[in-house]
């Protein structure tokens, strides 16, 4: 499974939405996160795979303590202006990337671990293509004209592909379980 480094992303995120704030207002101000989140990221991270998920955690720690600062100090010098707000709402916009992306990349770490809930899901997926290929065929038959008859012709080839792929690999799951159930006894 090919990991992609969703804290170099979110990094890359935050500074183009810094830059972009900083020439579209023409303030030096919105370059605050660069050099506030990404340039301590840069050097505060740990390099290679091994230390993915502290890297994350190093970011998310970094995001919560930038946007509490911004915002603690503006609350206690009761200087809240328009520039501060964006800076902060670029830093939030940034974070609910990250953690959508953590979010969504942890579900599927937990679905690639388990083999049972990958097998579920690969039974409903070829459900979902079989139902498709019933309604291909249904609608193969009710069609007259010679050219939409061999572009649905085209499509349930494929479909009928993907479908033998999906079952042959979901022999593979269930025969890793059952592999793995005859190990635990």
């Amino acid at each position: 499974m090919k990991r992609i480094d969703i804290a170099s992303k979110t990094i890359t995120l935050l500074t183009a939405l810094s830059v972009v704030y900083a020439a579209l207002e023409s303030n030096i101000l919105f370059i605050a996160p660069i050099i506030t989140l990404a340039i301590p990221y840069t050097f505060m991270k740990e390099k290679g795979l091994e230390h993915y998920s502290q890297n994350k955690r190093i970011l998310n720690n970094l995001f919560l303590f930038n946007i509490l600062s911004f915002m603690i100090v503006s609350m206690i010098s009761n200087h809240m202006n328009q520039t501060v707000f964006d800076i902060v709402v670029n830093m939030v916009v940034s974070y609910a990337y990250f953690k959508v992306i953590w979010a969504i990349e942890n579900k599927q770490i937990k679905v690639y671990k388990n083999p049972e809930l990958l097998c579920e899901k690969l039974e409903d997926k070829i459900q979902v293509l079989e139902a498709m290929k019933e309604k291909l065929e249904n609608d193969m038959e009710s069609i007259d004209n010679e050219k939409a008859k061999t572009s649905l012709e085209t499509k349930l080839m494929a479909l009928n592909q993907k479908i033998l792929q999906d079952k042959s690999q979901l022999e593979i799951i269930k025969m890793k379980i059952e592999t793995q159930k005859d190990d635990v006894k």
